[in-house]
């Protein structure tokens, strides 16, 4: 279901660094969709939706979020962390349609995730319909 890529490499030298996150050669390649950025406050979750046509990849940049994902048909749950390693190194998680998800910020600090999306927001056509991933307490 949900499908997490390896650690990319991370070029360093006495700038700074640059970290490869997700490929054409990974499924991304085509029309270009959507980059986004969100950032999910200490003990917020967002998202609960899913799509019927997008794909989604979600890259942690700095904190940390637990992608959390239920498939539709099946009810099957996971859960995957996502986080910068100590090197500075990425998972890049791969959501696809008919996959409810969310993020959650379990931590103590803001966390920062890029999010890529296969199309262009269209307020007339969304492609997003709300959904719990897991149900209330």
């Amino acid at each position: 279901m949900i499908l997490v890529k390896t650690y990319h490499p991370v070029h360093r030298d006495e700038r700074g660094y640059v970290a490869e996150l997700l490929r054409g050669s990974e499924g991304a390649a085509g029309e270009f969709g959507q980059l986004l950025v969100t950032v999910a406050n200490p003990g917020v979750e967002k998202g609960n939706h899913y799509h019927t046509r997008k794909r989604e990849w979600f890259c942690c940049l700095s904190g940390a979020v637990e992608l959390v994902a239920r498939d539709r048909a099946t009810g099957e749950i996971e859960r995957v962390t996502l986080t910068p390693d100590e090197d500075g190194r990425t998972l890049t998680a791969e959501v696809p349609p008919n996959v409810t998800h969310s993020i959650i910020n379990n931590g103590d600090v803001p966390a920062c995730v890029l999010l890529y999306v296969t199309e262009e927001y269209d307020e007339a056509d969304s492609d997003t319909f709300p959904d719990l991933v897991l149900p209330p307490d």
